[in-house]
């Protein structure tokens, strides 16, 4: 994952219980969304990024950083 990135416990626990699939996917997803700091919301705010079939809520950090609160599977 991308410096400045920190996947919260829940979050990192259902990462873990994915499929090689759809881990892959989501963890495209987190690339995709850190690479376009344009997208994100204001420091301290709570964004959400879609793919496919997954989705993650996070929180943008004023130095840059990103925290992923949490993950969603739906394939």
């Amino acid at each position: 994952m991308a410096d400045g990135m920190d996947i919260c416990g829940l979050a990192r626990q259902v990462l873990e219980e994915l499929s090689a699939r759809a881990r892959v996917e989501v963890e495209t997803l987190i690339v995709w969304t850190s690479a376009d700091s344009t997208s994100w919301p204001p420091p301290g705010k709570a964004g959400e990024a879609f793919a496919h079939h997954s989705w993650i809520t996070y929180v943008a950090h004023a130095d840059g950083g990103m925290e992923i609160r949490d993950i969603g599977w739906a394939g």
